[in-house]
């Protein structure tokens, strides 16, 4: 999307423009989504986490209309709601490792993350 475009959608997004919100779901939403899917390896697992983002974005909008790269933003969320998804199921599998001691420290997770996302590319 031209940024020029991008801005004035961001501009009339933090005004409440539902069309503006509706332009910037339609151009990322699709890449968003396959996005998610490539991490978490669950189609409707990306899509709720995507209208999740996308909701935080429309509850959020006076402030996220101030950003300087909506892309780069809306990336953020994406990885940041990727880490709470691992860290909710390595919690829920605690009980099951909890005999191996396993290390639950956010910088590791996100290591180990990001070395899997390297390795899978």
């Amino acid at each position: 999307m031209d940024i020029n475009l991008e801005s004035k959608y961001l501009e009339e997004l933090g005004k409440g423009d539902h069309k503006a919100f509706d332009m910037l779901y339609i151009q990322y939403s699709p890449r968003l989504k396959h996005f998610l899917t490539g991490f978490i390896k669950n189609r409707d697992e990306a899509s709720d986490m995507t209208q999740d983002i996308f909701y935080k974005i429309w509850t959020n909008r006076e402030t996220i209309s101030k950003v300087d790269s909506f892309k780069a933003y809306l990336f953020r969320m994406a990885r940041n709601m990727i880490y709470d998804y691992y860290e909710h199921s390595l919690i829920e599998e605690l009980p099951a490792k909890r005999a191996k001691k396993v290390d639950l420290r956010r910088s590791d997770r996100r290591r180990t993350l990001r070395q899997g996302a390297i390795a899978a590319h």
